[in-house]
């Protein structure tokens, strides 16, 4: 995950925006079986990071460290996260 935002923020002209829809903490009830269920019925370790904020912590560890958001929440377990590259070509 790091190394792929890290490539995102690489490739991004600056001032350029990015944005990441996924899985993240759920925040209710619905979103926990909705979440939880996903996981079990694709198997994917990815799925299970995420629902324990491994995204959010891999944000913070790139280059996208304070400069990311969660701009919407939906089915109380996905956030779209939106990032804006400085205009300055800073890390």
């Amino acid at each position: 995950k790091i190394r792929s935002l890290a490539e995102i923020w690489r490739v991004l002209r600056p001032g350029g925006q990015a944005a990441i829809l996924d899985v993240d903490i759920p925040y209710s009830l619905f979103g926990k079986l909705c979440a939880w269920s996903g996981y079990w019925l694709f198997h994917q370790d990815e799925i299970a990071e995420n629902i324990r904020g491994r995204l959010r912590e891999a944000l913070e560890a790139s280059p996208w460290r304070g400069r990311w958001q969660i701009a919407s929440r939906h089915s109380g377990y996905l956030s779209l996260f939106t990032m804006v590259k400085p205009q300055e070509n800073t890390p």
